[in-house]
């Protein structure tokens, strides 16, 4: 039969549950590392990143959100990515923070 909780052991839960959910959110992995550029794509971003506007890997709803000008609506994922094309995938997507192919869609595909 059940036995509710008593009084003193509804603290204890609280703290392990309110633990439990910290541990969880805090373990949400290592953000996407920067491309390597050269001077004029760095200019470039630098200039996109003093405006506020998101990186790659970003969450997104739409391109004038990113600094590439391309968000990817995708049914599992959103967020900001390059455009390219499966034959000019080795040089539009670069590694990282891409994996260095294009999806069917025209956009770079994230790790």
């Amino acid at each position: 039969m059940f036995k509710p909780a008593r009084p003193r052991d509804a603290g204890r839960m609280g703290k392990a549950c309110v633990l439990s959910l910290l541990l969880v959110v805090g373990c949400g992995g290592d953000p996407a590392p920067a491309a390597t550029l050269d001077l004029a794509q760095a200019g470039d971003l630098a200039t996109a990143a003093d405006s506020g506007l998101k990186a790659f890997g970003e969450a997104c709803a739409m391109d004038s959100e990113c600094q590439s000008d391309a968000c990817f609506l995708g049914g599992n994922r959103t967020f900001c990515s390059i455009k390219c094309t499966v034959a000019t995938a080795a040089t539009d997507c670069p590694v990282p923070p891409t994996t260095g192919t294009c999806n069917m869609q025209g956009y770079c595909k994230a790790p």
